[in-house]
């Protein structure tokens, strides 16, 4: 679920509702953006692909050229 922050919804708060750990923002996106024209790249800058909530740790940018995500280039610890 992607939040008004843009990022997705990493966790659930105690009462099971879905919460963007980073910024401790729990309200949804109320018009999720169409991302089919937009590009995630690694936050490390190592790798593109089409933008996805899907992705892991994925930040919706409409102020910038690109989204971003994690694809796991560092490891997962």
């Amino acid at each position: 679920m992607l939040m008004k922050c843009g990022c997705i919804a990493q966790g659930k708060t105690s009462n099971d509702k879905s919460i963007c750990i980073t910024h401790m923002e729990k309200i949804p996106m109320e018009d999720p953006p169409d991302l089919s024209e937009r590009v995630a790249r690694c936050e490390q800058k190592c790798k593109s692909v089409q933008s996805s909530p899907d992705l892991p740790f994925f930040v919706y940018q409409p102020d910038r050229e690109f989204d971003t995500y994690y694809c796991g280039c560092r490891g997962w610890n």
